[in-house]
């Protein structure tokens, strides 16, 4: 016997992907965006890391610390803010970087930078 239904739909059947599409699509642009933004953070955590070693290595040649904040800045861009801790001939530089561009101040995210180096006197 061969079942008459073969091949036919029903009529409750036309809106189903539609719907299925419709519930499925906020979860997978969340996803998207999450995945972004952590593409967003990963980078800038790099850029700030670069950015604390091109600044510590430009002090240690130079000893000039307005030097070593212009490669900090070069590196990570003008939004890094950069500290400098002496301790005896150890030197170490912390870099702290915006993960997005904020320009009301409203959100706190930033990543740091360290890196250490010996100056010689």
């Amino acid at each position: 016997m061969r079942n008459s239904f073969a091949g036919q739909k029903s009529i409750s059947d036309t809106g189903t992907v539609t719907a299925e599409f419709a519930m499925i699509l906020p979860a997978v642009m969340t996803l998207v965006v999450l995945l972004l933004a952590l593409v967003s953070a990963v980078t800038a955590h790099l850029d700030c890391q670069d950015a604390a070693s091109a600044a510590i290595r430009q002090l240690v040649i130079s000893q000039d610390v307005q030097q070593a904040r212009d490669a900090a800045l070069l590196a990570a861009g003008k939004d890094t803010i950069m500290k400098i801790q002496h301790s005896g001939k150890q030197v170490v530089i912390t870099t702290t970087c915006p993960i997005v561009p904020d320009t009301e101040g409203w959100l706190p995210l930033s990543v740091n930078g360290r890196a250490a180096g010996l100056i010689d006197d």
